[in-house]
């Protein structure tokens, strides 16, 4: 393997840690209501009325799966605490009619009713 080589693949690897450290520290403790349906992939977090569409990978698949456990209706929210971040991203389909969107790295706490003080505001 030429010095190049070497030198351009440690680059690329240094780019995708940073890129992922990034991500790392941005990252925050949320905690609100999340809902999911027909359109809706939707957090809002404890005592705001900003609503964000809800972006994840392998993360949300556990969230996910207990949504669909645990939910008696339709769109009924329930409580979600987790580490993420507010995306810059132009937003699109569904997600346009939300405030932002979020990304959500890593789910803490899952509870099938809201607690007392984190009610969502009426519509």
């Amino acid at each position: 393997m030429t010095v190049g080589v070497l030198l351009g693949v440690l680059a690329v690897i240094s780019s995708v840690i940073l890129w992922r450290l990034g991500d790392t520290l941005r990252d925050q403790t949320w905690k609100g209501a999340y809902v999911r349906g027909h359109e809706v992939n939707a957090f809002t977090p404890c005592g705001s009325a900003r609503s964000y569409w809800a972006s994840f990978n392998w993360a949300g698949s556990e969230l996910v799966q207990f949504y669909e456990a645990k939910a008696r209706e339709p769109y009924q929210p329930i409580y979600v605490e987790f580490r993420g971040h507010l995306l810059d991203e132009e937003r699109d389909g569904f997600a346009a009619d939300y405030d932002g969107l979020i990304r959500i790295s890593e789910v803490h706490i899952m509870k099938d009713q809201l607690p007392r003080g984190c009610e969502l505001p009426r519509p």
